[in-house]
């Protein structure tokens, strides 16, 4: 099992983006935090997913795209029992996140 981090800037838009979709998609106002919470499990468990996605100060930083709301969520392990979540991030910016 595996510690999971959450930085305040992912926490920030975590909550940003659930009360969008809330608001936004009445047809599944769940869905975003059900894939969210999906990969939270997903890493605590160790499970090895999502892909390298770059560099930051000295860590590897991996991206998962959740698969029905197509956010991406960026993630590190910068311990061997820890994983610390960086941001969230939408694919509709056109730009990918300053991490």
């Amino acid at each position: 099992m595996k510690r999971l981090e959450v930085s305040g800037r992912a926490r920030n838009e975590i909550e940003r983006a659930a009360r969008w979709w809330v608001a936004n998609r009445p047809d599944a106002p769940t869905l975003l935090r059900e894939e969210i919470e999906h990969c939270f499990d997903l890493l605590e468990q160790g499970a090895s997913i999502g892909e390298l996605w770059g560099e930051r100060r000295g860590q590897e930083i991996f991206r998962v795209v959740l698969k029905r709301t197509k956010k991406k969520l960026y993630f590190s392990r910068p311990e061997p029992d820890v994983v610390r979540v960086h941001a969230l991030w939408g694919g509709q910016r056109g730009r990918e996140p300053k991490l």
